[in-house]
């Protein structure tokens, strides 16, 4: 990733070896897959993403405006999972004061899982998630800045 420009008006490249276009670099950074695997909603998702890229404005944008116009701090959608057989879903977030966050996600039809992050401190979170398909996990995240 190459960052030029301003702060006010940054320009933010990618590059790669083997060089891949940069839909399909973000592609891979924001989906963890070749364009070509993405689902459609995925597909608009990093067509605003290269929008905002390329005018460096923030382009076409549907899934931010409407996370603004309803308050949330996260929209995003996820994509299907074979393993748990959950469809392509969207999920919902938002915190609840500085430590907590609540995210509930659905994918419309009978999948849902709501996760939990408590923030202990600024290196120690605790995260749990609860879904229909009777899964349930605790995870404990330690992180650290270098």
């Amino acid at each position: 990733m190459l960052v030029r420009g301003t702060g006010l008006k940054p320009e933010i490249t990618f590059s790669s070896v083997p060089q891949l276009p940069q839909d399909e670099l973000l592609s891979r950074i924001l989906f963890g897959t070749s364009i070509t695997n993405l689902s459609p909603p995925e597909a608009v998702q990093l067509a605003a993403a290269v929008a905002s890229l390329q005018s460096g404005s923030g382009g076409l944008d549907p899934i931010n405006a409407v996370r603004r116009a309803v308050g949330l701090d996260r929209l995003r959608i996820v994509p299907a999972d074979v393993a748990t057989g959950q469809r392509t879903a969207i999920s919902a977030g938002k915190y609840i004061g500085r430590k907590l966050y609540v995210e509930v996600i659905t994918d419309g039809q009978g999948y849902s899982a709501t996760r939990v992050e408590y923030q202990v401190t600024r290196w120690l979170s605790l995260l749990s998630t609860i879904s229909t398909i009777g899964r349930t996990s605790a995870n404990v995240r330690i992180s650290k800045d270098y």
